[in-house]
């Protein structure tokens, strides 16, 4: 059988790197509702951190993705969740 495919630690660095050029904080009017936007992304593999009552900072949900296609997949992520929640307003702070 084959070897599993690890690559060299700097490879590693530069995917954690990219992942991080894709971050997107977002803010939501509803802080009741933020624990289950933050669910709801890491379900679609997002890292995700709470940074206040009613913001959150997300990721790109691959390293392979370009800052371009990571926050069109994020924001067709955010796009779903608001048709679960469509009295809540989601707001995008860069």
């Amino acid at each position: 059988m084959g070897e599993a495919f690890n690559p060299p630690l700097g490879h590693r660095w530069k995917q954690l790197e990219m992942r991080t050029v894709c971050g997107m904080r977002i803010r939501i009017n509803d802080p009741g509702l933020l624990d289950d936007l933050v669910e709801s992304l890491r379900r679609s593999n997002c890292p995700v951190e709470v940074t206040g009552p009613e913001t959150l900072a997300v990721e790109s949900p691959s390293p392979l993705l370009t800052s371009e296609q990571a926050r069109k997949e994020i924001g067709f992520y955010l796009a779903v969740w608001q048709v679960r929640h469509p009295e809540v307003h989601v707001l995008l702070l860069d």
